[in-house]
C-alpha cells in the first residue's frame, strides 16, 4: 500500500472514529414519573396514571436538576422551583421545592409543606414536643414505580446517564413525634 493510501486510510479512520464518539455523547431521554406516597400507610397514588409526566431530552454533562430546570423553558408543560443550599465545603445542592405538570385535563402540582400538629408546651409557653406532619419531594432513578430506594445524593449531584432512563418524583407524606410527644 502506498504512503498516500495509508495516510488517506488513517484520515478516514480518524473521521469515522470521531463521528462515532460524537454519537456516543449525544442526548438521552429522561422519562419523569410522578407519584404520591404516604409512608404512614404505605399507600401509593399515581396522579398521572402511571405514564411519564414528561420526557426531557438531556444534554451531555447535565445533572438531573439542570435537565429538569432547563426543560421547563423548552417544554413549557412542566414547572419547577428549587431551594438552594450551600454546604460547609462551599458546594451547592438544589432541592426540589415545587413541581407542576400541565397536560391540559391531566395536570398536577405540589409544593413542599409541613407543620407541627398537637404541640405540647411547658409552663413557660415553650414548645417541648409535637407531631411533625409534612409533604416533600423525593426522587429515585428507576422505572419501577413503587421503588423506595431513595439515593443519598441530590438531583444536582447526579449526572444524567448517556442512555435513556427514568426517574420517579415522589411527593411523600411523613409524620413523626418529637420531644416530649415521644412516649
Amino acid at each position: 500500500m502506498s504512503k498516500r493510501m495509508k495516510r488517506l486510510s488513517a484520515l478516514l479512520m480518524a473521521g469515522v472514529m470521531s463521528l462515532s464518539s460524537g454519537a456516543l455523547a449525544s442526548a438521552a431521554n429522561m422519562s419523569i414519573y410522578v407519584r404520591e406516597y404516604d409512608n404512614q400507610t404505605g399507600i401509593f397514588n399515581f396522579p398521572m396514571e402511571k405514564t411519564p409526566a414528561a420526557i426531557v431530552t438531556t444534554q451531555d454533562g447535565d445533572t438531573i436538576y439542570s435537565a429538569i430546570d432547563r426543560a421547563q423553558t423548552t417544554l413549557g408543560s412542566i414547572s419547577s422551583k428549587w431551594t438552594k443550599s450551600t454546604n460547609s465545603d462551599g458546594s451547592i445542592d438544589w432541592y426540589l421545592k415545587e413541581f407542576s405538570v400541565d397536560r391540559g385535563d391531566d395536570s398536577y402540582s405540589a409544593t413542599n409543606d409541613g407543620k407541627n400538629k398537637n404541640p405540647i408546651y411547658d409552663n413557660k409557653g415553650n414548645m417541648t414536643g409535637a407531631t411533625w406532619s409534612g409533604d416533600s419531594w423525593m426522587w429515585v432513578e428507576s422505572s419501577t414505580l413503587n421503588d423506595l430506594a431513595y439515593p443519598e445524593e441530590t438531583m444536582s449531584d447526579v449526572q444524567c446517564p448517556s442512555t435513556d432512563f427514568s426517574i420517579i418524583l415522589s411527593y411523600d407524606h411523613s409524620e413523626f413525634k418529637w420531644g416530649t410527644a415521644v412516649k
